[in-house]
């Protein structure tokens, strides 16, 4: 599994900004048919400087929600409960006897390149320790590649300073997107975690999506949803097991985009007031006929792309 790990940045999403004449246009849908509207912006979880200021559109639309909604809270003390019961192996087990001696040893090794202890992440699931190495691989890649680009300068958390005051709502509880990886069949967490472990210590050892994970901003800035959606799907026809990428898939995007949908849903027909603000993993928005636009509009809802042209 060579092109998916890095990929969650997508499906799971700052500083000082750089003056620009014009704002970024990012990937922006409004949906209207509801009681309420609802606007969708699209989240890469890493960026750069050059992304910012947002485009009008974003910040107008923005400026008029009530509620800015995210996929998960993650800071909540029934968030840190999930992450405590989910993570961690079953009394008697733990990472060693649920890899391969291979896999296991590529752990250790990237493990100590990133400054982890082995006794610690050998509690761990073979998905929670590639989510904790995850950070690290998309770290080596970005700066073997010498980009500014960086976590701190992701989307969400640019919104949520912009949208600071305003009450929050959230697509999933935590254990419900901590249960998507815990579900994971045992070949693909240990597929996805060697992945992220040749990354870490090969970075040019990337390839598909994560060998373009430095365009990713350039490409949110110009709001080109298409170089996402052909990167993501070159990556997927690419990757030698496709049983594995089709699981990767299903899961991670697919039933995740029907049951956010559904949220969004009850948010449109809220009995109280007030337009919404979400901001979700872009891959949730860009995939023709497999995206949350999708499922709203067979819903009955109209999305419509928001451009600087067309507002």
């Amino acid at each position: 599994m060579t092109a998916l790990a890095l990929v969650l940045l997508l499906v799971l999403g700052a500083g000082g900004c750089a003056p620009q004449k014009e704002g970024s246009v990012g990937i922006l849908y409004r949906v209207t048919g509801g009681k309420n509207d609802l606007y969708l912006l699209g989240s890469i979880h890493v960026g750069s400087e050059d992304m910012y200021p947002m485009g009008q559109p974003i910040l107008d639309a923005l400026e008029s929600a009530d509620v800015l909604g995210f996929e998960c809270d993650t800071q909540s003390a029934e968030a840190q409960a999930a992450y405590q019961e989910l993570m961690y192996c079953p009394e008697g087990e733990s990472l060693q006897q649920l890899v391969s001696a291979d896999t296991y040893a590529l752990v250790s090794q990237a493990a100590q390149k990133a400054g982890y202890r082995m006794d610690s992440l050998d509690a761990l699931k073979p998905w929670a320790v590639m989510s904790m190495l995850n950070t690290e691989a998309v770290a080596a890649t970005l700066k073997v590649r010498g980009t500014r680009a960086s976590a701190s300068l992701g989307v969400e958390e640019q919104v949520k300073k912009l949208g600071s005051g305003k009450p929050e709502a959230w697509l999933e509880d935590t254990r419900a997107e901590l249960e998507v990886l815990d579900g994971l069949s045992p070949a693909l967490q240990e597929s996805l975690l060697c992945s992220t472990c040749r990354v870490i210590l090969d970075p040019d050892s990337a390839t598909g999506m994560d060998a373009a994970i430095d365009q990713w901003p350039e490409w949110w800035r110009t709001g080109d949803a298409d170089a996402f959606a052909d990167a993501y799907l070159e990556g997927m026809a690419a990757e030698p097991d496709q049983e594995l990428a089709g699981e990767y898939h299903a899961a991670l995007v697919t039933q995740r985009n029907a049951r956010m949908a559904r949220r969004m849903a009850e948010w449109l027909e809220a009995e109280e007031d007030g337009d919404y603000f979400v901001t979700l993993g872009l891959l949730h928005l860009v995939l023709e006929g497999d995206s949350v636009p999708d499922c709203l509009e067979e819903m009955g809802y109209t999305v419509e792309r928001i451009l600087p042209e067309n507002v």
